[in-house]
């Protein structure tokens, strides 16, 4: 059986991490956003996104579509930042590895700082898992060094809007997502879910930027 190589690894350990955070995240904001909408029709308001909404509000649909997008930003961009740190380590001798291994808990750290002990424990899983899979194995030679390299790009391309745009990433990627076919299609997909963007996904208003200091990107929103 062919081994599975451990960047790709990584990055099925980070998606699947930062899913069940995302789900967790949409579920609660769709159920707050349907609780607000149904004491606006009882005070005699009209509600948004309408009362045509509210199965959907009340339904796994927002939360199983709105999901894929903090695992594709989140997880993919903090499993290859953890992979490629990992990689770097193999620089080093075993004990000076398990020492500086320690760092991948950083972001965890600053996530507790913050308050937010569901982001805390999934930067912690990704984190620790990719860093250790990027760490397994000799000195990097030859075409090993391709995968810390992916890995690097990746990192790159989530932090790149945060420095190129003054939009913001989330406007960033979704101008980005409406051009491409294939990615409007996901995108058309996900809003069809969540009906009421405005509200409804407001912490994903720091997609691309998993850990740029984002207080409000990834962070539980009151």
């Amino acid at each position: 059986m062919k081994r599975v190589r451990p960047f790709a690894l990584s990055l099925l350990a980070g998606f699947c991490a930062a899913y069940l955070f995302g789900f967790i995240r949409v579920r609660e904001s769709a159920a707050h956003l349907l609780e607000k909408n149904l004491a606006l029709k009882d005070s005699g308001q009209i509600p948004l996104p309408g009362e045509g909404h509210f199965d959907t509000l009340a339904s796994l649909n927002p939360a199983l579509f709105g999901a894929l997008f903090y695992a594709i930003a989140l997880g993919a961009g903090a499993a290859a930042l953890g992979f490629f740190y990992g990689s770097f380590l193999r620089f080093f001798g075993d004990k000076a590895r398990k020492i500086l291994s320690l760092a991948s808990f950083l972001p965890s750290v600053w996530a507790l700082l913050l308050g937010d002990i569901l982001l805390a424990l999934t930067l912690a899983a990704i984190f620790f898992t990719a860093t250790s899979l990027g760490m397994a194995g000799e000195k990097l030679k030859g075409k090993e060094i391709i995968e810390p390299l992916a890995a690097l790009l990746i990192a790159a391309l989530s932090f790149s809007p945060i420095l190129l745009s003054d939009s913001g990433g989330f406007i960033t990627v979704r101008n980005a997502m409406v051009r491409a076919p294939a990615l409007r299609a996901v995108s058309d997909f996900y809003y069809r879910w969540t009906l009421y963007p405005a509200e409804s996904i407001k912490p994903l208003i720091g997609l691309s930027q998993p850990l740029a200091g984002y207080t409000n990107g990834f962070s539980r929103q009151e």
